[in-house]
């Protein structure tokens, strides 16, 4: 588990490296988006250096943005076998990260609709495995959450005058991920421990690994079977700020 006592040397220690997320960044293409929100249905999975980039700028936030911020990605976290809820950083239609957004945003309109079918395909085959996990502990999700992708986006313009190809975008995650391996101990515990999931990483550090799942249990079987959000809002109305040591 990442204690805040390592975050607080990951974020110290990562700084050069954070800066060179930004450029590999800008190799993508200069869209404009017309903020439909399409994509902003599921929060991306991303690697461990994006994640060190969104904590920096969370605890950068004031103190009750940052509290509003930490309840929603909680939320998220613990409803999202249950629901389809909208990334916990989009405050209507606008993106509170969106200069800062991560590479599954930015590469979303990028894709070839061949390449965004293929990605999808896998997407729910992850997404039934994981509802078999979870029927074999007595909670059957629901078809239309399990069953759900984000469609494939025809609204994004380009601003630049060249285009990108699949291939080219991958050799950018590919580059996002290689930075990312450069702290490898936790590059791997983020992407073995916690699936590459921003959510479920936030929501350990509030909780502690072990706990955020069994919360997460409690509250997805409540939702399901006694038809409760009780818990969950008990839980995230006293969400502690755990990044006041890391803002000071």
């Amino acid at each position: 588990m990442l204690s805040i006592n390592s975050l607080r040397m990951l974020l110290r220690q990562s700084a050069e490296e954070r800066q060179e997320l930004k450029k590999l960044y800008a190799q993508l293409p200069g869209t404009r988006c017309k903020r439909r929100t399409i994509c902003c249905s599921l929060l991306p999975e991303i690697v461990f250096i994006e994640a060190l980039s969104i904590i920096d700028l969370i605890i950068h936030l004031s103190p009750d943005m940052r509290k509003h911020i930490c309840r929603k990605v909680i939320s998220y976290f613990f409803l999202n076998p249950v629901e389809i809820i909208m990334c916990p950083f989009l405050d209507g239609n606008e993106c509170l990260i969106y200069e800062e957004r991560l590479f599954g945003c930015r590469a979303y309109g990028l894709w070839s609709v061949d390449y965004y079918d293929s990605l999808a395909v896998r997407s729910r085959q992850g997404k039934k495995y994981i509802r078999t996990q979870w029927e074999k502990l007595g909670v059957s999700l629901p078809k239309e959450v399990v069953e759900f992708q984000v469609p494939y986006c025809s609204h994004v313009e380009k601003t630049d005058t060249e285009w990108i190809s699949d291939d080219q975008l991958l050799h950018v995650f590919v580059q996002i991920e290689e930075l990312s391996a450069k702290f490898f101990k936790w590059h791997r515990l983020f992407s073995q421990m916690y699936f590459y999931d921003l959510s479920f990483f936030i929501s350990s550090l509030f909780y502690g690994t072990s706990e955020a799942v069994n919360l997460k249990f409690s509250i997805v079987n409540d939702v399901i079977n006694r038809r409760t959000k009780a818990r969950l809002e008990a839980v995230v109305n006293t969400v502690p700020d755990v990044f006041t040591e890391l803002s000071s």
